[in-house]
Parts: structure tokens; C-alpha cells; sequence
């Protein structure tokens, strides 16, 4: 991981102790959330833009080290911050097409349309209508709420006016439910991380596990969010 200049002394300001929080973000546009919204992939964006950082590392396979006001989840192969995904009380979903098109004679120094940086697209995109997202995780309040307040849009394609934030509300909660909401699976765990027997009839996807959730590094064999919990894991309590 390469370290961004002034991240250690930004963290150093976050001193509170970890404590169960739940997390509202309301929105007020429609919210491209497929196929999840992560908070801590949220908190990593504001606090890479508050740094002054608004380029990828030069490599592909290099990876900025952000640290989170949150726990970790930690294990020897693996570690995750202890955050789920977003819950939406939306009941519906829609689909638009996110399109670009040049016509031939707009074309830029003779490129073909069908490359480079003329391309046509027509993209499909998933959205829910305004909405309710809760996240729930284990972090340090005051610091969670300080990165949030800057936050003006959630999900993609928010330069196009979509996940416009309209309010967010950061409280205490009595139990941890950043991993497990009474028998659901509440956000991305590698199989490694509780020494997981595959057996028939569990659903075992790649998916990002930390932000940032696109980068191959940070990608594996996961049970995803919304499974029942006993299924993997047993009925017994998790610490």
C-alpha cells in the first residue's frame, strides 16, 4: 500500500472508542446503489478528497493505505472494516441508460466509434427512487459525523445529479450489527476470515471485501450480503 502525505496526522485527531452506530443517509434524487453502497467505501472518498488526493497510484496494482475511524475485523490472510452495506426502504427499482454518442462527421481526429475515447455508449443503469439508506458499523462517532458532513451525493454517476444527499443522522446503538442483523449477512466476508466449509447450497461469490471495492487486490471468494447466516456460519453468537 502506498501512504498519503498527511493521512497519519489526520487520523490522530479521531481518539474516541469504537462504539455500535447507525448510520442515515437520506437521499432526495434517484441513487444508483447497484450492486451495493458501502460506508466505508463513502468515508474513504471524503477523506481522499479532504487530503487533496484526486488521482489513482500509477500503478494498477498499487493501492492508497486510508485509514477509517472504524474497527477492523482482523485475520491473518484478510481484513475488512466492520461496516456493512447500505439497507434501502425503497420498493422499487428502475433502470435508465447512461449514453453517449458521436456521429461520424463529429468524430475526433478520424477515431473509430467504436473505441477510445469516442465511444458510444448506452449503459444500463440500476437506481432506486429517493430513499433511506442505513448502514450500520463499530466506529468513532464524532469522526464519522465530522467526515459526513461533507458528503453531498452517494452512489454513481453522482456528477449527473443522482444520490444527492438531503439529510444524515449518525446514532448510538446497544449491539453491533455491522456483520449480522439477527440471521442475515450483513455486508461481503471471505470465506477465510471463519475457516468456511463449502458445502451444497451456498451461494459463494468474488467480491470486494474493502475499499476500494473495484481493485482485484482486494477481492475474493465471499459469502454476500443478504444470506442467512446459520446457513454458513451456525446459530452461534459471532465476537
Amino acid at each position: 500500500m502506498i501512504p498519503i502525505r498527511g493521512m497519519k496526522e489526520f487520523a490522530e485527531q479521531w481518539t474516541d472508542s469504537f462504539v455500535p452506530l447507525r448510520v442515515v443517509i437520506q437521499t432526495s434524487s434517484p441513487t444508483i446503489s447497484h450492486p451495493f453502497i458501502s460506508l466505508d467505501g463513502i468515508l474513504s472518498r471524503l477523506i481522499i478528497e479532504r487530503l487533496g488526493i484526486f488521482q489513482l497510484p500509477e500503478r494498477k496494482d498499487d493501492i492508497y493505505e486510508i485509514l477509517l475511524p472504524l474497527e477492523k475485523r482482523e485475520h491473518p490472510e484478510f481484513w475488512y472494516w466492520k461496516t456493512s452495506m447500505g439497507l434501502s426502504n425503497s420498493k422499487f427499482i428502475g433502470k435508465t441508460y447512461w449514453t453517449k454518442h458521436f456521429k461520424s462527421e463529429q468524430r475526433l481526429d478520424e477515431e473509430p466509434i467504436e473505441a477510445g475515447r469516442v465511444l458510444t455508449y448506452a449503459m444500463p443503469l440500476i437506481y432506486e427512487p429517493p430513499c433511506e439508506f442505513v448502514f450500520f458499523c463499530k466506529g468513532q462517532k464524532r469522526a464519522v459525523e465530522n467526515l459526513l458532513a461533507t458528503l453531498k451525493n452517494i452512489g454513481k454517476k453522482r456528477s449527473q445529479g443522482f444520490g444527492r444527499v438531503a439529510l444524515i443522522k449518525v446514532e448510538e446503538i446497544e449491539e453491533d450489527l455491522s456483520e449480522f442483523y439477527n440471521d442475515t449477512i450483513m455486508r461481503p466476508i471471505p470465506i477465510e476470515i471463519f475457516n468456511l466449509e463449502i458445502k451444497e447450497g451456498m451461494k459463494i461469490e468474488k467480491l470486494g471485501f474493502r475499499p476500494p471495492y473495484w481493485h482485484p487486490l482486494n477481492q475474493t471468494f465471499c459469502i454476500p450480503p443478504g444470506e442467512k447466516k446459520a446457513l454458513y456460519l451456525g446459530k452461534e453468537k459471532i465476537s
